[in-house]
């Protein structure tokens, strides 16, 4: 079934009492700037005002995706909405100013005429933080890394806190393969910046292993994670890191403490329990203590009831083509 959603170019005058509209475009604000882009291409800014400034409604009977915030709420919206008051000569101060105060979560600038108007913004008020650190998203979708970086370093000059900016700093400088030490410094401030957001804390053990930091190292960068509940990725990679540093059984309890789920990204505790055991297998092996490797491995299939993993569950990956070949290339110096 088609919505009814006002539109410019259809002539449908904001404001008219059709209701039916207004719940469906309060559920996503990108919609309403979509309709007010189509304004502004008309030269209509006085109906893009009108519907930017709308009071949109709200309650539990909104179908919208988690997280989502509400029109009133999203910086793009009071933006675009001061950009199209100044193109008609009103005051727009106190939409920039409410801008600039909102939270970024879920602000994702893409269309190209968020250019003039976050431009518009900053100058308008240099120091508008949130101006600084989208229009810098903006440069990033477009592959201008420069750019963007000189924006976001103006947004950490005037708040670090902002969701995700150092986050965003950090990778664009681990990926850039220049300075994994830069990004670790990046990485860093994120943990403190947002000690709950574990993409920071994911980087950071990125960037020390690309900066060829020990595996001690990156357990502990892993291990200060802040937040309530670690999700199953960070405990895998925490698993892993405790491995490459030779603490096995730290690993294990690791996988053991945390409610991690069953799959995440489609690997699971028995994929990264497999990772750590083989891992052990091979420092045996490199240390030429084959008899011993020969009975470890041999014990593989034992169940793990603190992890949940049944000896069925583990033959049945033990069969699999790839522990065997894996299992086969560890024990190879052995057999020569």
């Amino acid at each position: 079934m088609t919505r009814q959603i006002p539109s410019c170019a259809t002539k449908l005058r904001v404001g008219q009492d059709d209701a039916s509209p207004w719940p469906h475009l309060a559920a996503d604000p990108e919609h309403i700037l979509e309709i007010a882009v189509q304004c502004m291409h008309f030269g209509l800014c006085s109906e893009a005002v009108d519907l930017l400034a709308r009071k949109y409604p709200s309650g539990e009977n909104l179908v919208s995706e988690p997280g989502m915030p509400r029109p009133q709420q999203y910086p793009l919206i009071a933006y675009y909405r001061g950009y199209c008051r100044d193109m008609l000569h009103q005051d727009s101060g106190s939409d920039y100013a409410v801008s600039s105060k909102m939270s970024t979560v879920y602000a994702f600038p893409n269309r190209a005429e968020s250019l003039d108007v976050l431009k518009r913004a900053i100058s308008a008020n240099p120091k508008d933080a949130n101006a600084h650190s989208l229009l810098g998203s903006l440069y990033m979708a477009g592959g201008m890394e420069e750019a963007a970086m000189a924006q976001w370093k103006a947004a950490r000059e005037l708040n670090p806190a902002i969701p995700a900016l150092l986050r965003n700093m950090s990778c664009t400088a681990l990926l850039s393969q220049k300075s994994p030490e830069r990004a670790i410094q990046y990485f860093e401030e994120g943990t403190k910046a947002e000690p709950a957001n574990a993409e920071n804390y994911l980087g950071l053990e990125q960037a020390l292993r690309q900066a060829g930091h020990s595996p001690q190292e990156r357990a502990e960068a892993l291990q200060k994670f802040q937040g309530d509940r670690p999700p199953s990725n960070l405990v895998f990679q925490l698993a892993r890191a405790l491995g490459d540093a030779g603490r096995y059984e730290d690993a294990q309890e690791e996988l053991a403490k945390q409610s991690v789920s069953r799959e995440e990204g489609g690997v699971g505790v028995l994929d990264v329990y497999f990772e750590v055991k083989l891992k052990q297998a091979q420092v045996l092996v490199d240390k030429k203590q084959c008899a011993e490797a020969k009975q470890f491995l041999e014990h593989l299939g034992d169940p793990v009831p603190q992890l949940s993993l049944t000896k069925d569950a583990l033959t049945r990956a033990l069969q699999s083509a790839r522990i065997r070949k894996a299992t086969a290339e560890i024990e190879s110096p052995c057999t020569r």
